[in-house]
């Protein structure tokens, strides 16, 4: 999956991320797809370019998760300042601008030069925000790098292994994109959950249903009130090990 605008990477027919049986199979459909493009591309026996990209892209990994291990591990701060400086991060680490062009997929072709720049804007504060108080409270005891490769010139794939407090272990592959000389974060993912097919199933039947403005007024809402959306909320909780299913998942799930 190549979050570049224009390319759909098999995801076009995404219209929701609701429960109904055929809505599951096209989100599912989707996150198989872009699986597949990140596995078929890497060749048996990487040239050692491309082995070499592979090692920056897990460099970049490790130092995004140390410097949030490190603001999180820093007693000084009180929650207001954890929360800034896990966003300020969070702000330099993703590549904001190729996740809002693939959440928007083939409906970036209808908005205007100020729609996308608004919309880039606006996801992009919502993405941040939520992702640093989901990590300052769920935060993972460590993140370690097992396995790099590089997917095209430009994408690399990094697979870690994230200790929970629990003692349990998750693995996680993160895909990167290299844009100005260096690796930004443009994806989280495990077996079934794609955040970033997320985004693009949630807002693009968004669109379509309701139009720009509705998406929008939802974000800000979000924003506003420090929340974030329910697919979302699930999907983080899969990907951090537990189970939304459960009595106590729910309340903590109604909670964030």
């Amino acid at each position: 999956m190549h979050p570049e605008p224009g390319e759909g990477v098999g995801m076009e027919h995404v219209k929701s991320a609701g429960p109904s049986r055929p809505a599951a199979r096209a989100v599912w459909t989707a996150i198989v797809a872009a699986a597949f493009l990140l596995v078929s591309a890497y060749p048996g026996n990487a040239a050692s370019p491309a082995q070499a990209q592979a090692d920056e892209a897990a460099q970049a990994v490790e130092k995004i998760a140390n410097r949030t291990l490190k603001v999180l591990e820093n007693a000084n701060l009180d929650t207001p300042s954890r929360q800034g400086c896990l966003e300020r991060v969070l702000s330099e680490s993703l590549d904001l601008k190729a996740i809002s062009n693939f959440t928007l997929g083939h409906h970036r072709s209808a908005l205007s030069e100020e729609q996308r720049r608004t919309f880039e804007e606006t996801f992009g504060s919502y993405v941040v925000a939520s992702y640093a108080r989901r990590i300052s409270r769920r935060a993972p005891e460590s993140v370690d790098v097992i396995a790099s490769r590089q997917v095209t010139p430009q994408t690399a794939a990094v697979s870690t292994r994230a200790k929970k407090a629990d003692g349990g272990n998750v693995v996680w592959t993160w895909r990167l994109l290299k844009r100005d000389g260096r690796y930004r974060i443009v994806d989280l993912q495990m077996a079934g959950v794609s955040l970033a097919v997320t985004y693009r199933s949630k807002i693009g039947a968004t669109l379509a249903s309701e139009g720009f403005d509705s998406v929008l007024s939802e974000l800000r809402m979000h924003l506003d009130d420090g929340t974030a959306m329910r697919v979302e909320q699930i999907a983080l909780f899969q990907l951090l090990g537990l189970n939304p299913g459960t009595i106590a998942e729910r309340v903590a799930l109604s909670k964030d």
